[in-house]
């Protein structure tokens, strides 16, 4: 086959708008690995948030997690790779959201940190039936102060900030441009998550392709957000969906339907069976 490998993003990709696989991508995906053709789950989340749709994937496929950051086999548990963000970026981070009395949360590979008193208090945060959530696949841990935290020797991957107005997330990531040591990355309209400098999507999968032996040509990667920007410029065929960023439908060779009507499952049946749509 021409395409060896074929990269799928989750939220807003493989998974639907309630967070479930489809049926139609979990029968197309499993078809395909029958027949040779590989796969890699490539998203922003924690890994430890991404196991379960592996899982019910039923194949075997790492997980690039963390927007590149990290990389683990969720069969054996061995961690391939993890990439955190140094003290010095760090402890800038920590004091520039204090100071504006924001409060990101810091991932480490089986725990998140914060130092938000009310991050499970749904009466004071808007997220905290997001961190109820979290808190049911990795360790949440309060913090002091950044020394503290550093103190542990704890490796960050990632620092994610969500915030309940839109707006104010273009200013913030202007702002966070003079931290040096960073990548910036909006997960999603009102999400920035931030990790070390030179990780991304794109390069963690050119990285997982060429121990492979697959060059970047023989990839399909399909993605719905501004993160995978750098993932679908890296392959020979890049996929977005109805309900992807406009940057990423300027670069893309076909636009499939939504996640909702399982797109990842009608681009890979066109793209394997020769029948390209809006391919040009």
């Amino acid at each position: 086959m021409k395409y060896k490998l074929v990269a799928i993003d989750l939220d807003g990709t493989l998974l639907n708008n309630d967070h479930e696989i489809p049926a139609e991508n979990i029968t197309t995906i499993r078809e395909l690995r029958e027949l040779g053709v590989q796969f890699v789950v490539v998203t922003g989340r924690a890994d430890a948030m991404a196991r379960k749709y592996v899982n019910t994937l039923g194949i075997k496929a790492p997980i690039l997690a963390c927007n590149g950051a990290t990389m683990r086999d969720v069969l054996s548990d061995e961690v391939y790779y993890l990439k955190h963000i140094a003290r010095k970026p760090l402890i800038e981070l920590y004091n520039f959201f204090k100071s504006k009395n924001l409060y990101p949360r810091f991932y480490a590979l089986d725990a998140v940190y914060t130092y938000n008193p009310d991050e499970l208090n749904e009466d004071k945060n808007s997220f905290a039936i997001f961190s109820k959530r979290l808190a049911e696949y990795m360790d949440l841990k309060l913090f002091d102060n950044i020394e503290d935290l550093l103190a542990t020797d704890v490796k960050i991957t990632k620092l994610v900030y969500a915030a309940a107005d839109v707006a104010t997330m273009i200013p913030l990531q202007e702002e966070l441009k003079q931290i040096q040591g960073i990548e910036i990355l909006r997960a999603a309209k009102n999400v920035l998550d931030i990790v070390t400098e030179n990780v991304s999507k794109g390069k963690a999968l050119l990285e997982y392709a060429n121990g492979l032996g697959i060059d970047g040509n023989e990839i399909v990667a399909i993605g719905d957000g501004e993160n995978d920007l750098s993932m679908l410029s890296a392959v020979g065929f890049p996929v977005t969906l109805e309900n992807g960023e406009a940057c990423l439908k300027a670069i893309a060779r076909m636009v499939t339907v939504s996640n909702d009507e399982a797109g990842v499952a009608k681009a890979l049946k066109a793209i394997f069976s020769g029948e390209r749509g809006n391919d040009d």
